[in-house]
């Protein structure tokens, strides 16, 4: 009996340690997937190890970070409204050294334009002979859909052209490299080499009403600025702005905070929930008073 015993709890303690290896393993992948999903998508750079120059390019694009808060943040970006174009502009969006090459908030921030043109500008100088480098406009990732989607990547095509040249695609505001066959979640909207900005080294950026230009990308979740028109006008007195937030393959967004100036009186409205789940409280408090900062300037 005693014998028999010590059998049944072996198999107990064996069973026992069996199914807590399942549980270990598909918690595992179970969190793998979630990390995939949730965090590799801006978080770790894919370069594929068959790309020219692989290496010495997936070094130029790992510390890179899409994001334009950092520069939204600062003093030195404003932004203003053309009520008579219909238009607004953000101010001193971008930034140049005295050679007139793209520098990056902190040596690494910025969102696609500024990102591609800064990668662009580094690896010219090891790409040019072997292969044509592009800028293109790209659908990307469930992100920037519609045909007036203006996301940039680089498109890298080798020479000779006579023959079938192979095509890669560097997008480094996704920090993906890889030969175009195989990133079939791109579609290639258009060649548009070189950015104008580039060759004006101009430093605003204007926009028609109700357009955006992102800000972030966190949690699946596109986050942008919104300029637009209220009571079918577009004046001092009426005029919002907004923070909206489109999920990943969607084309609307949601209102994380609008400030309405609705017949020159404010309005404010705030969906705190789900601004402090993709922000956090402390950034989306900065973007609160940083855009109260700015409507009470533009009704001076």
């Amino acid at each position: 009996n005693l014998t028999r015993s010590k059998n049944k709890l072996f198999c107990y303690k064996a069973l026992s340690l069996i199914l807590f290896l399942i549980v270990i393993i598909q918690g595992y992948f179970l969190g793998a997937d979630w990390f995939k999903k949730n965090w590799t998508e801006l978080g770790l750079s894919t370069v594929n190890s068959e790309a020219p120059y692989h290496d010495q390019i997936k070094e130029i694009i790992a510390p890179l970070r899409y994001s334009a808060i950092e520069d939204f943040l600062s003093k030195e970006v404003g932004l203003s409204l053309n009520f008579t174009e219909n238009s607004w502009t953000l101010l001193n969006a971008r930034t140049f050294d005295e050679q007139g090459n793209v520098v990056l908030k902190d040596g690494r921030y910025g969102i696609c334009g500024v990102l591609a043109a800064y990668v662009y500008q580094k690896i010219l100088p090891l790409l040019s002979e072997e292969f044509k480098v592009d800028f293109v406009r790209v659908a990307a990732s469930g992100y920037f859909l519609t045909p007036k989607s203006t996301h940039y990547a680089l498109l890298i095509t080798e020479r000779p052209f006579m023959q079938k040249p192979r095509l890669f695609l560097l997008d480094p505001s996704f920090r993906k490299y890889g030969d175009l066959k195989e990133l079939s979640d791109y579609y290639i909207f258009e060649t548009v080499s070189p950015l104008p900005f580039l060759e004006t080294k101009e430093r605003n950026k204007t926009f028609e009403i109700k357009a955006s230009t992102p800000l972030l990308i966190k949690k699946q979740e596109l986050i942008s600025l919104v300029v637009d028109g209220l009571n079918n006008k577009y004046d001092k007195k009426n005029f919002l702005l907004a923070i909206t937030a489109t999920k990943r393959t969607q084309y609307f967004g949601r209102f994380l905070v609008v400030f309405y100036q609705d017949n020159g009186m404010l309005k404010i409205y705030e969906n705190k929930f789900l601004a402090h789940s993709l922000l956090g409280k402390n950034t989306y408090d900065a973007l609160y008073k940083r855009l109260l900062e700015i409507h009470n300037k533009i009704i001076q």
